[in-house]
């Protein structure tokens, strides 16, 4: 394709077009289960970022929670026949369905998915697996991956130290081993494989690996199999995953985040001062926000936003809110742990003014990347002067800022524009 001719087609697209109005910003604290000590956190999102899932502390202990638009957090329950607690980490984007873990009545962790007709475990891979979780799911919920514990058979002397298997479920196939990648055996006692996130329709699986030494971030498909996504240069964790699985997110241990995507592989993202470390942990489906955690006195829920400071920076979250006339007074916001696709509605937990550990939503309006002639607001004008930029080779026009100057460039700046700011 031309030029000249995805002018002429931008031009016809955008002829009688509107733009969407985004949410304002806003913050509301989450509260927890009646009863029990008070500790809650959410730790997942549907997809219109109406429903988050988590853990709370209710009268009978430790419990999921479901928290649905304003109303009162919900417990989950636990294990018929005797559970002593449950846990969720992950939500379908209906809402409906939710993955982490239930303890059963001898105190093992067992994966498990939960629906209004309560929780189902999901098994072990083998024979020897004992304990384990599920940390993220498919938009459908009918997929989900996260780790097993797996006790290897001691040989008469006493049990090595258990192997941490990655794991990949579906509702049709069940349990399926993802393998270790390049470089770990995942046979030494002791040894980590653990799968983090998973992209929407369940074919990508990200997470982190170690033989009791460096962890490799690794990316997982049928095609592929693991591959470590720093060729074994580095020690650090892949934590999350945009909605198709082409953007990778974590952190270098003790080091800066990081982003991954195939075209421009893994590039560190920097820090704010006064931060030691950090890890993206979320990103949105443009890879254009990414959400994360700066660790410093105290850490910090952050997001990462490609339009600012040219080639992108950091702000925290508490002081985003802030500049959109938000206030968290009182408030420490330190993790954050999961994002919308469209990358403005966020969830994690922090040290409310109580100082209880509660979890907590925020929405948080994006800096205007679409507003590409700065003269405020969402407009034709703003895509032919991206247009001219894109034209005359100038590096604003690497809209998606993965692989330079191309046409998808332009497919992506209108997606954009569409939704609007």
């Amino acid at each position: 394709m031309t030029r000249a001719r995805v002018l002429f087609g931008v031009a016809a697209a955008v002829a009688s077009c509107g733009v969407a109005m985004a949410q304002p910003a806003s913050f509301t604290p989450l509260g927890d289960l009646a009863g029990g000590s008070f500790l809650s956190r959410a730790r997942a999102l549907s997809g219109d970022g109406t429903v988050a899932a988590g853990g709370g502390t209710g009268a009978s202990g430790t419990e999921g929670v479901r928290w649905v638009g304003a109303s009162a957090a919900a417990g989950l329950g636990n294990l018929a026949g005797g559970g002593l607690g449950s846990e969720g980490y992950a939500i379908s984007g209906d809402g409906s369905v939710v993955f982490g873990n239930v303890t059963d009545s001898v105190g093992n962790s067992l994966p498990a998915r939960w629906t209004s007709a309560g929780w189902m475990p999901l098994g072990f891979l083998a024979t020897g697996g004992y304990s384990g979780r599920a940390f993220a799911c498919s938009a459908d919920g009918l997929a989900a991956c996260g780790e097993q514990l797996y006790q290897p058979p001691s040989g008469g002397g006493p049990p090595p130290f258990p192997i941490t298997q990655a794991f990949r479920w579906t509702m049709s196939g069940g349990m399926e081993p993802l393998g270790v990648p390049p470089g770990i055996s995942g046979t030494t006692p002791g040894s980590l494989c653990t799968a983090r996130a998973m992209s929407a329709d369940g074919s990508v699986v990200v997470g982190y690996a170690s033989d009791v030494g460096p962890y490799r971030p690794w990316r997982w498909t049928h095609a592929t199999g693991m591959v470590d996504l720093s060729n074994g240069t580095l020690n650090a964790r892949s934590l999350g995953c945009s909605s198709d699985g082409s953007v990778v997110v974590g952190g270098i241990l003790s080091g800066e985040p990081f982003v991954w995507t195939s075209a421009g592989g893994l590039r560190t993202l920097g820090l704010l001062p006064g931060y030691t470390s950090g890890a993206g942990t979320d990103v949105s489906s443009d890879g254009g926000r990414i959400l994360g955690i700066l660790v410093g006195s105290p850490n910090a829920a952050a997001v990462w936003d490609r339009a600012l400071g040219g080639g992108g920076s950091w702000q925290t979250v508490q002081t985003a809110l802030s500049a959109a006339g938000v206030s968290t007074a009182g408030w420490t916001l330190s993790q954050a742990t999961a994002m919308t696709d469209d990358g403005r509605t966020i969830v994690g937990y922090g040290t409310d003014p109580s100082g209880n550990t509660e979890a907590w939503k925020a929405v948080l309006p994006r800096p205007c990347l679409v507003d590409f002639d700065g003269m405020g607001g969402v407009g034709v004008p703003d895509i032919f002067e991206f247009l001219n930029a894109w034209f005359a080779g100038d590096p604003r026009a690497d809209y998606n800022g993965v692989d330079g100057i191309t046409v998808q460039d332009i497919f992506d700046f209108l997606n954009a524009w569409f939704v609007g700011c």
